[in-house]
């Protein structure tokens, strides 16, 4: 799981406007700049907030650049016969991939090669093609259209395994991900924030396992039966997917289902698979 301290651009205000929607009571930005180690939003006047409620970002940040560098810029355009999908590693350097790529594509039409992949095959020669991949960060490469026009579309491999249906392994993560010593100065603010209530918000992108993820990203109709263990001064946490419709809001006393009014952006990061 990474650990840096990333939020999806424009999260705080979607996550006011989850909140905002789930408790039918408006929600103001607090971090206005002014002062140090301020929480992100409040609910209730400043000088007496009922609940203070601090952002954090579940964001591998190598993959979202990755993505959001490569494939999210739309397909190349390279000196090919045909038509290709090639599958990236989220550490890929698109400034190395768009120098080389080209080159290795064009040495497998030469040979007749339609498709190499790393991830399953042993061996992906002829002519040192297994090497020029891995210097890449090219995981495979798949030519679906023999007579194209040199389009190649990027991707990058989704997360896979069993799927969560019931939540369960979300409250074990959320204590976790809270507790890490990246995340101190989310405590921090929300502890000395002086509000009765002092919640964590966790906009989930690529930053979670695939067992939370699978959740995230399904109908959300069952809850987890367990309480998260929160770090001394958090009261609750929301955790909500900015790219799917349902999150979860552990409000101190129970589960709640939230069904999420809005998305952040468009997707930063490959669609999970599995």
């Amino acid at each position: 799981m990474k650990t840096a301290k990333v939020k999806p651009p424009g999260v705080e205000d979607w996550a006011s406007k989850v909140v905002a929607a789930e408790l039918g009571t408006p929600v103001a930005v607090h971090d206005d700049g002014s002062q140090q180690s301020m929480y992100d939003l409040r609910v209730g006047p400043p000088d007496a907030p009922h609940m203070a409620i601090e952002v954090a970002g579940a964001v591998d940040p190598v993959q979202t650049a990755t993505w959001n560098t490569g494939p999210a810029k739309g397909p190349l355009h390279l000196a090919l016969k045909g038509d290709w999908i090639v599958t990236l590693a989220p550490s890929a350097n698109m400034k190395i991939v768009r120098q080389a790529l080209e080159g290795v594509l064009q040495q497998m039409e030469a040979v007749g090669l339609s498709e190499a992949d790393r991830q399953f095959d042993e061996k992906v020669s002829p002519g040192g093609l297994e090497d020029q991949m891995n210097a890449i960060d090219v995981l495979s490469a798949n030519r679906f259209r023999e007579a194209g026009s040199g389009k190649v579309h990027l991707t990058m491999p989704g997360t896979g395994g069993a799927v969560d249906s019931a939540g369960t392994s979300v409250p074990d993560w959320v204590g976790t991900f809270l507790a890490h010593p990246s995340r101190a100065d989310v405590v921090s603010k929300l502890k000395n924030s002086g509000a009765p209530k002092a919640e964590a918000f966790i906009a989930v992108e690529s930053g979670a396992p695939w067992s939370v993820i699978s959740y995230l990203s399904g109908t959300g109709t069952k809850l987890p039966h367990t309480p998260p263990i929160l770090p001394s001064g958090v009261t609750g946490v929301w955790v909500c997917p900015t790219q799917w419709y349902y999150g979860v809001y552990w409000d101190g006393g129970t589960w709640r289902r939230v069904k999420l009014p809005t998305a952040t952006t468009t997707p930063a990061h490959p669609e999970p698979s599995g």
